[in-house]
């Protein structure tokens, strides 16, 4: 007659698992080392930042650093305790939520660093721009340049400088329409041909 196996259908013996049960094992383990990971990357950015801030304390002003470090205090709450933690093993008494949350606020970081300087710099950027050289274009200035050049021709608008209008004369010698240079310095403190900062950071 026929032979039946019962190994066929009988469930496997006790401490073997089911490919269903391998694959979910797999995936979460997969899942926890990626959240590891995560975690590691955003101790070391947070601690990257607080370098940077340390490093670079003596180009913010106490409100900017005041303000950046409320934001980090903020957006990380639970990354300061789990600095202490490190002469313990730290890394057991970090909660997956805190490591999530540290994540995605230190992705921003380096962002809203960037958008503290630019809020700091548009309480200024009108006296700043008031100091600049200004005056009525002649002919002379674009002598012997090629008509692209920054002499003959406004860089922002891309339109030729007409005979006495008004240009104004950057620290780095280049100069533009008033009304179109003043417009980007309102947002940026630099030069928009060259990028030199027009402040002198003495």
């Amino acid at each position: 007659g026929i032979q039946t196996h019962p190994s066929d259908e009988s469930p496997p013996p006790a401490g073997e698992e089911t490919e269903e049960e391998r694959r979910m094992r797999e995936e979460a383990e997969s899942e926890a080392l990626a959240r590891q990971l995560m975690a590691e990357e955003a101790m070391a950015s947070y601690d990257q930042s607080a370098n940077f801030l340390q490093d670079h304390a003596d180009q913010y002003s106490e409100e900017d650093l005041a303000a950046l470090r409320a934001i980090m205090a903020e957006e990380n709450p639970d990354v300061g305790e789990v600095e202490y933690d490190h002469d313990g093993d730290g890394e057991e008494s970090i909660g997956m939520d805190s490591e999530e949350m540290s994540y995605e606020a230190l992705l921003n970081l380096g962002e809203r660093m960037g958008d503290v300087k630019s809020e700091r710099w548009a309480l200024r950027a009108k006296d700043e721009i008031a100091k600049l050289e200004c005056k009525p274009y002649c002919k002379e200035m674009g002598e012997g340049k090629d008509e692209n050049d920054s002499g003959v021709k406004c860089l922002v608008c891309q339109y030729a400088f007409g005979e006495a209008e008004m240009v104004r004369i950057l620290p780095c010698g280049h100069y533009f329409h008033n009304e179109c240079v003043d417009q980007w310095l309102m947002g940026k403190d630099a030069c928009p041909y060259c990028r030199q900062c027009i402040v002198d950071s003495k």
